[in-house]
């Protein structure tokens, strides 16, 4: 490739660290919308101050938005703490304001506001990008699912942003909410309680192994029930009306019941 110190070492190196920061960020995904799924995602909450955060993730994309010439507007002002998970709040911005930037043109307006209220924070995102028709809101709540259109086919991403994002605001016990206009823009609000909500109570999870288990008893009563009406009590002795093949020394080669009066017969 040429001697080193070769400038195109440095793209090659760029394009490597990018591809290899969007895939972790994929599995990362992947990995917290299987751990949502299954009900096994755990908040680590602490205290936080919600405008941190906001000008902390503000920070990180402002260079995308500069590069597609974007403007980035906040409306933050400084706010209760509330109890959070930072991790997992910090997601849903990054998630909500990537999105803004990628899917608003040239020359457009991404702006984030942070609101109190009684119960806790209003967050809001919004962008005068490409819009979603109200059937494609209603897809997007299901993973894995995008939009595929003129505007859109030549944007990347995994279909697992807004479900994610959603999915992590109601562990906190808040509310997500998306209103859009084709050719207009969007706009995605969220709240999150001033303490989280309590964790719900999950029902065991029934797994194929326990169902087999299930169905193996429910045989198992079965054969015993029609045992026990075959068996017929006399004298406190337990006879069958259908017993095993009994072999003999002397007859080896022929197989013998017992009837009704304890005698030996040929079978039949």
């Amino acid at each position: 490739f040429g001697p080193l110190g070769d400038p195109r070492y440095k793209e090659y190196v760029n394009d490597i660290l990018f591809s290899g920061q969007h895939l972790l960020a994929l599995i990362n995904d992947i990995l917290d919308m299987s751990k949502i799924e299954a009900g096994k995602m755990v908040l680590n909450t602490e205290i936080m101050f919600m405008h941190e955060m906001v000008e902390q993730v503000v920070r990180i994309v402002r260079g995308k938005a500069e590069e597609a010439q974007l403007n980035l507007v906040t409306d933050i002002q400084p706010v209760k703490e509330i109890e959070a998970d930072p991790r997992a709040v910090k997601q849903v911005l990054l998630n909500l304001m990537t999105n803004a930037i990628k899917f608003t043109p040239e020359g457009g307006t991404v702006s984030v506001s942070v609101a109190e209220k009684q119960t806790g924070l209003i967050i809001s995102v919004s962008d005068t990008g490409i819009g979603i028709s109200e059937e494609n809101i209603e897809r997007l709540a299901k993973p894995f699912e995008q939009v595929i259109d003129r505007n859109t086919k030549s944007k990347e991403g995994t279909g697992l942003g807004l479900v994610l994002s959603k999915s992590l605001v109601e562990l906190h016990g808040g509310n997500f909410k998306i209103n859009s206009e084709v050719d207009v823009g969007t706009t995605v609000t969220f709240t999150l309680p001033n303490t989280p909500a309590p964790p719900k109570e999950e029902e065991p999870e029934v797994t194929d192994v326990s169902n087999e288990f299930s169905k193996l008893a429910d045989d198992i009563a079965d054969i015993l029930e029609t045992s026990e009406n075959e068996a017929m009590v006399d004298e406190g002795t337990v006879s069958y009306a259908y017993q095993q093949p009994v072999f003999t020394e002397e007859t080896p080669d022929e197989q013998y019941h017992h009837d009704e009066t304890g005698n030996s017969r040929p079978a039949a």
